[in-house]
């Protein structure tokens, strides 16, 4: 039976596995991902390269492909920048592991739920089509926007002017939004930093995770507000698992203090 400890330590482990430490990035084919409807990569391709983009890399991240947590089955991501290196797009898309799926269901519903069993196992059947738009600036701030919604529950830090839409949101109003905030956080002293190639983009979104590391880190991976996001409302049970992750972290660092003492 799941109960409110061994949630924390679930929510605490995926938390630490996704943000700590850089990706491990691979190129990919797309022969090697037979479940992915290629198709929908096409037409933005074809929508992106009418408007001067150009395709810069096809790849896997393989550390999130080996996360035995994960809810997804591997995927290709594909990235295209903007003639001027001003925009990163990149689209994925994910398909959900049913094996996992079904577990997390009869684990919601015969033992403790910290989630709406029922209704999350719905809302995760279909494939989801990811967008994705990246900028850098000069004084090593960014902005992001995307349709994938779930991921907005986890907030960001100050750096990261981040926006994330609905999922069917349209690859035209992604970068409405997106160009209006590039457009606000640029003067003459703070200009894009332009990615141009594989290399800039690997390097880019280093940056974007040590960010996002560092931010983990010094609010203790996950806060009060997240974990009632995650819960979906049900504050009783957010209550128990965030009590459980805090009892969790000072175990976490009285043992480090002890190590390193």
């Amino acid at each position: 039976m799941t109960s409110p400890k061994a949630a924390a330590n679930e929510i605490i482990g995926m938390m630490q596995y996704l943000f700590q430490g850089p990706d491990e990035i691979a190129p990919a084919i797309e022969s090697n991902f037979p479940h992915i409807d290629f198709s929908k990569y096409k037409d933005i391709e074809d929508t992106l390269s009418k408007e001067g983009f150009k395709k810069i890399s096809d790849v896997e991240l393989v550390n999130i492909t080996n996360d035995p947590a994960s809810l997804y089955k591997k995927t290709l991501i594909r990235s295209f920048t903007s003639n001027d290196g001003s925009l990163v797009i990149s689209c994925y898309e994910l398909r959900p592991k049913w094996t996992r799926l079904i577990s997390l269901l009869i684990r919601g519903l015969l033992a403790f739920r910290f989630i709406d069993a029922p209704s999350f196992f719905i809302s995760m059947i279909p494939a989801r089509f990811i967008l994705d738009i990246e900028s850098q600036l000069f004084d090593n701030t960014f902005i992001v926007t995307s349709n994938a919604a779930a991921a907005g529950f986890l907030k960001g830090p100050p750096t990261i002017d981040e926006l994330h839409l609905p999922y069917n949101t349209s690859l035209e109003h992604l970068m409405s939004s997106h160009l209006t905030r590039v457009t606000k956080n640029t003067h003459n002293d703070i200009k894009v930093h332009p990615i141009l190639n594989d290399k800039d983009l690997i390097e880019m979104q280093t940056n974007l995770k040590l960010e996002k590391s560092a931010h983990r880190s010094s609010c203790d991976w996950i806060t009060k507000d997240e974990i009632d996001m995650m819960c979906q409302g049900n504050y009783e049970i957010s209550k128990i698992v965030y009590k459980e992750i805090r009892k969790l972290i000072d175990e976490h660092k009285k043992h480090d203090n002890k190590t390193n003492g």
